[in-house]
Parts: C-alpha cells; sequence; structure tokens
C-alpha cells in the first residue's frame, strides 16, 4: 500500500523511538487485548519474524479463554497484504500456493485445519522451502514427470487447546499460553463493557489510528542480515535434544528484536548487530513458552 509523506515520517519516528518495545505493548493494550503483555509481545515478534528469521507459534488454552481474539487483535496491527488467514487447507492447495507465502503471515483458525498439512508445513517451517515431485499432463509423451522447487519462508500461527500436543507438532511450534486466571477474565469483562459504553466509540477511532501506524511501519522494516558481535558469548544447556530445536528458535527471536530496532542502529554495511538487550528481552519473553514446549523447566541462554 502506498504510504503518505505523513505516514511513513510517523512510521520512521514511531520505530526511531527508544522505548519500541514499551510502546508496542501498550498498544496492544489499546487495541484491546488487555493483559497478556508478555504473551502479546512474543506474538507480534512472530509475526515480524516473517521478514528475515522466521518462527512459527501456537496459542494454547481451553475453550473460551480467547485465543482467536488474542491472534486476530494482533494480527490487525500487521500489513494487510502480509496476511493469509483460513479456516483449513488442504495439502494440494498448500503445494500450489507455496511459492505466495514468502514473507507473509499463514494465520490458520485451529489447528485441526491443518493437521492433513503437517508435513509440509514441517518443510515449510524446518527446511524454509517446499519441494514436490509430480506429474503434468503431456499431448506429446503421454505424461511427464517433474520436480517442483517452492520456497515457503513464512510465519505460520494457528490454535489449539492445551494438553493436545504431539511431539511432531511441538517440533514445528512455540508455544504460547494464554492465561486463563481469573484476575485477566476479570479484566477482559471490564473491557467487554467499556467498549459497549459511549467512550468504547471513541476507543474505536484510536484503535484504527494505532493499527495503520504499525502496518505502515513494518512496511519500513527491511529484511536486512542479521549478525551477533563476536564478543557476545550465549550460554545454552545441553542436557536435552529438544535444545537443538530450542536454540534455533530462540535465535530467531533474537535477531527479529534486532531487526525490528533496525531504524536505530548503524546499518551502513546492510546488516543489523545484535546487541546485548536484545538477548536479555528474548530470554525475558521465552522462559515459559520453552518450559512448556517439553514439559520441563529449561534453563535460558544466559548472557556473559
Amino acid at each position: 500500500s502506498e504510504m503518505t509523506d505523513g505516514d511513513k515520517e510517523a512510521a520512521l519516528d514511531y520505530l526511531k523511538n527508544k522505548d519500541l518495545l514499551s510502546n508496542i505493548r501498550n498498544d496492544i493494550q489499546s487495541i484491546g487485548l488487555v493483559g497478556e503483555q508478555t504473551n502479546s509481545l512474543l506474538f507480534y515478534l512472530s509475526l515480524t519474524s516473517r521478514i528475515s528469521s522466521p518462527f512459527s507459534v501456537l496459542l494454547l488454552s481451553r475453550s473460551s479463554a480467547g485465543k482467536s481474539h488474542f491472534r486476530d487483535s494482533i494480527c490487525s496491527l500487521m500489513p494487510e497484504e502480509s496476511l493469509r488467514t483460513y479456516t483449513h487447507i488442504t495439502p494440494k492447495a498448500l503445494l500450489n500456493g507455496a511459492k505466495n507465502l514468502n514473507q507473509k503471515i499463514l494465520s490458520i483458525d485451529n489447528l485441526e485445519g491443518i493437521r492433513d498439512c503437517l508435513p509440509y508445513l514441517k518443510s515449510i517451517i524446518a527446511d524454509k522451502r517446499l519441494s514436490s515431485l509430480c506429474t503434468i499432463p503431456d499431448t506429446r509423451t503421454e505424461q511427464q514427470a517433474i520436480q517442483n522447487h517452492q520456497v515457503g519462508v513464512s510465519v505460520i500461527v494457528s490454535c489449539t487447546n492445551a494438553g493436545m500436543l504431539n511431539e511432531d507438532i511441538r517440533s514445528l511450534f512455540l508455544p504460547i499460553t494464554l492465561d486463563e486466571s481469573e484476575e485477566q477474565t476479570r479484566r477482559v469483562i471490564e473491557y467487554q463493557l467499556l467498549a459497549e459504553s459511549v467512550g468504547g466509540q471513541e476507543h474505536i477511532q484510536k484503535r484504527e489510528q494505532i493499527q495503520q501506524i504499525h502496518r505502515n511501519a513494518q512496511r519500513l522494516l527491511k529484511p536486512l542480515s542479521v549478525c551477533f558481535p563476536n564478543d557476545i558469548e550465549i550460554s545454552y544447556p545441553a542436557n536435552c535434544l529438544h535444545n537443538r530445536r530450542d536454540m534455533s528458535l530462540f535465535l530467531s527471536l533474537v535477531k527479529t528484536i534486532a531487526l525490528l530496532h533496525q531504524y536505530q542502529r548503524d546499518t551502513s554495511n546492510g546488516m543489523v548487530i545484535v546487541e546485548k538487550s536484545d538477548i536479555e528481552t528474548a530470554i525475558e519473553l521465552s522462559r515459559e513458552s520453552f518450559s512448556i514446549s517439553h514439559d520441563e523447566l529449561t534453563p535460558q541462554a544466559d548472557t556473559r
């Protein structure tokens, strides 16, 4: 979408603000997603990761906890052209359409809608590609076998009820468990009442302004390379096989945080350099998710 000079300036100012991550948290609250401050920022970063270092997430909670509202609220901050939302996808449709998923967010209403596609999604998430061997009609030689290589670098987000994960699914997604506490339920009910009041109508207008500035800010982010400096060390436990996968997800999260700050750093060499604060933020945001991913408390990376 075309941006006016004013839109671009406002989006740049937003990305250059030193309190960028705090402002994102506050904006998510302002558009109607109350509470869930850690989970919401982690989810926002996953959507942003489509640009360079994608990692996919799965929202976990019991029914009626608000998974769809959580997902849709934060997805509304992304550019419309970057979002693909479906209830169900067939394997054939995914194979044929994978080439159109580069740097896109593939949002699936429920995990059941993609179970038939899990082997293909694993290639997209783990290998950042999707290849198939198929046949096409040929009037001269009857049928001819061809190999079709399709790149599908994208972020996949979906929802499911807690307790339904098998190992194949665990290996694909970083889980985010929603807050089901009584206090969170109280916050949600209070906001629902506010949304129906006279003041709630003013809130709708503010929400649209927030959504627009975030969409424009996302459009300004460049797919720059992100590298770690030589003088930063990360210690990570090696006592569990799952940590091989978790480390890759953790690094993608760190790199996405750094990429989001590209307008606050020197990128004259065409890359963004990770800072210690990026790693510390990633540790804070991901600690619970990595613990859930294999049902044990996993020590997180530490900076030295």
